[in-house]
């Protein structure tokens, strides 16, 4: 997850999130990426639930696209987004996205093929869907090849760049 820490990322649904994969997927990890004024209390909404072994506040990173490689996937909980450029970079890396229905998230996710839909606030939703992303592991190995990315979508770091280029100036 790549997001400012302030109240319309929802990033307390995201923990609530995954409280419930991680009861099934023990080894499940959030990263969370980002800075802002909810930090303290993110903290401590982890640490009520739990989840201080799960969930790793990694701050503010100037440079996410190494990260975006390593992730198995992508999660949105957004309440609303203007754009949603994190969702337009994770999926030029090639990630399946859990996304709430907010800014782009339609153009860039093909509900049930590059990743998941689902309504604003819909934690059980968003739980499903992580927990579909990760039953695609086969043998201990994430198949990523088995999420395709839209037509459209950016498959090179130069594509997306101009790609994105490209939207702005229209």
């Amino acid at each position: 997850m790549v997001a400012r820490l302030a109240p319309e990322k929802n990033i307390p649904l995201a923990l609530k999130v995954i409280q419930k994969v991680a009861a099934k997927y023990p080894r499940t990890g959030l990263v969370i990426i980002g800075d802002g004024p909810l930090l303290s209390s993110l903290r401590l909404t982890a640490k009520s639930l739990q989840l201080e072994a799960y969930v790793v506040f990694a701050g503010a990173q100037s440079d996410v696209s190494s990260l975006y490689k390593t992730a198995d996937a992508f999660l949105v909980t957004s309440l609303y987004e203007g754009y949603g450029l994190a969702l337009v970079e994770a999926s030029a890396a090639g990630l399946p996205i859990v996304t709430t229905d907010v800014g782009v998230a339609r153009e860039v996710v093909r509900d049930g093929e590059s990743g998941f839909v689902c309504p604003v606030g819909d934690s059980a939703c968003l739980s499903e869907k992580i927990l579909a992303v990760f039953g695609e592991w086969k043998g201990g190995e994430r198949t990523r090849g088995e999420f395709r990315l839209p037509v459209g979508v950016a498959r090179t770091e130069a594509e997306y760049l101009e790609r994105f280029k490209n939207s702005i100036l229209i």
